[in-house]
């Protein structure tokens, strides 16, 4: 009975990915986080880098990623308003 609870608190869903990135020359944090669909922070706070962000040629970084479904479409609107 209990065993279906305990497993779904113990192993809880994947959201996402986490990648390790060796940084190649001339990559910046900007270009890695749009390339991996992250966000700057993310990649700041799981690598403890510095304000400065600094990053280095053959240093390992560790990336989020969250896949992302496709685009909604865009809502459409049935009326027919006219602006005088």
């Amino acid at each position: 009975m209990f065993e279906d609870d305990y497993e779904r608190v113990i192993h809880p869903r994947r959201v996402g990915d986490i990648y390790l990135y060796t940084v190649r020359p001339g990559d910046n944090i900007y270009r890695i986080a749009r390339n991996f669909n992250t966000k700057i922070e993310w990649i700041a706070c799981m690598n403890k880098l510095n304000q400065q962000m600094m990053i280095y040629p053959d240093q390992q970084l560790y990336i989020p990623f969250i896949p992302q479904g496709p685009m909604p479409l865009p809502q459409t609107r049935d009326s027919y308003e006219l602006y005088f």
